[in-house]
């Protein structure tokens, strides 16, 4: 179906598979676009609200319904947009989308939303939010792997249950607090948070099974000093048969450039990549477990909070510059916990400014933890060194197999 001249309608409904609407063609106060349905924007402004009825069918009969970017030109939806099941908005290459209307959830118990925008081309939502269901079936997704684009958020205060950034596609944040509080945030492609600090709920990339399978590992970056904060629960996810899927909060990727990151919440925070920062690492509650090798501007641990550094060879798994312990816990896990080491030291943390506080205890390769009060974290350049004599705690409940020994 194509439309020619313009028309003025109070509701438009259509049902052929795909749909054009010429520049100026239609008006309407809300166009219905029907499961398995694709119906192309017009260029330049487009005024009219969008009702998108997918569902999880195959099409003709269901599937998702999509509103596509035309070839060229680029368009900017001045109207709402309502989703349902499972919706789609497209660009395609150097066609960009902006939505300025909001989009909103149908109410339905569940609204899955997908912005692909096509390698070189974006989708930027401003003026009004994104508003889904706050449960976890308000499901958000960034982007696919056949379409390279940036997703860019330009208004704060959206929400949502859940969200994927997919991998190939960036989500880009332009203002504080765009990004969706205590939702959960799965990252397998790039989250730029531009210089705008951002708080979110628990983070991972390692759902198993279903849409999506293990990360290669995604990005956390910004190009000017920014935070994100990251509260740590279990991590769940739905699926398309309406159970869930549980992650264990593994993130494989790395976070760089200038990007600070604030742990929260009681769960754990797996950082399995490699991750080099300027910025800051804060664990405030809850476990913050290095499996790969982390190095940042600065660290610091908080009462309460507990630190798990998984190592195995002569390259620290940690290197900041000043270290900050206010009485936390420390995990040590070695690799190769068959095959001590003996005198020969494991590098753990390497700070090149100064190391201060306390570990309140500390266990190895999960064992009981032992009283690791009389370790003085204090002076400059120190190396936290395991020598092999893990043995348990000395007479005066001491730690006395860990040492801190000085840099050469």
């Amino acid at each position: 179906m194509k439309t020619q001249k313009s028309s003025v309608f109070r509701k438009f409904s259509i049902s052929a598979a795909f749909v054009v609407l010429t520049s100026m063609a239609v008006h309407a106060e809300t166009i219905n676009v029907p499961a398995g349905t694709a119906l192309a924007l017009r260029v330049g402004i487009d005024e009219n609200s969008y009702n998108l009825q997918g569902n999880w069918g195959e099409p003709p009969e269901g599937g998702d319904a999509k509103l596509v970017a035309p070839p060229s030109g680029g368009t900017t939806v001045t109207g709402s947009i309502t989703v349902n099941l499972f919706d789609d908005i497209q660009s395609v290459q150097s066609s960009d989308v902006t939505i300025e209307g909001g989009i909103s959830g149908s109410g339905a118990a569940t609204s899955y939303l997908m912005l692909n925008p096509a390698g070189g081309s974006s989708i930027t939502v401003q003026k009004n939010p994104i508003t889904l269901p706050l449960c976890l079936d308000g499901l958000i997704i960034f982007g696919d792997p056949g379409h390279q684009g940036t997703v860019i958020l330009n208004v704060a205060s959206n929400s949502w249950g859940g969200a994927i950034i997919q991998e190939g596609a960036t989500l880009q944040t332009t203002v504080a607090n765009a990004l969706a509080p205590n939702a959960t945030l799965m990252v397998h492609g790039k989250l730029d948070l531009n210089g705008k600090d951002q708080a979110v709920g628990p983070l991972g990339d390692d759902l198993p099974g279903g849409a999506l399978p293990g990360s290669t590992g995604g990005l956390i970056t910004s190009t000017a000093a920014a935070t994100l904060t990251v509260d740590q629960a279990d991590l769940s996810f739905p699926d398309k048969e309406g159970g869930m899927q549980s992650s264990k909060g593994n993130f494989s990727g790395g976070i760089t450039g200038a990007a600070s990151l604030i742990k929260q919440g009681p769960g754990t925070l797996n950082l399995g990549g490699a991750s080099d920062t300027s910025g800051t690492i804060a664990v405030q509650a809850g476990t913050l477990s290095v499996k790969g090798t982390l190095k940042a501007h600065s660290l610091s641990a908080g009462k309460g909070a507990r630190l798990a550094v998984r190592v195995g060879g002569a390259a620290p798994a940690i290197t900041a510059g000043d270290v900050s312990i206010a009485g936390s816990d420390l995990d040590l896990i070695i690799s190769d916990a068959g095959s001590p080491p003996g005198d020969k030291p494991i590098f753990l943390i390497v700070s090149q400014g100064t190391v201060t506080g306390t570990f309140k205890t500390v266990s190895l390769n999960g064992g009981a933890p032992i009283d690791a009060n009389n370790i003085p974290l204090n002076g400059k350049k120190f190396r936290l060194v395991y020598n092999g004599r893990f043995s348990g705690a000395g007479s005066d409940g001491s730690a006395n197999d860990i040492a801190l020994m000085p840099m050469p």
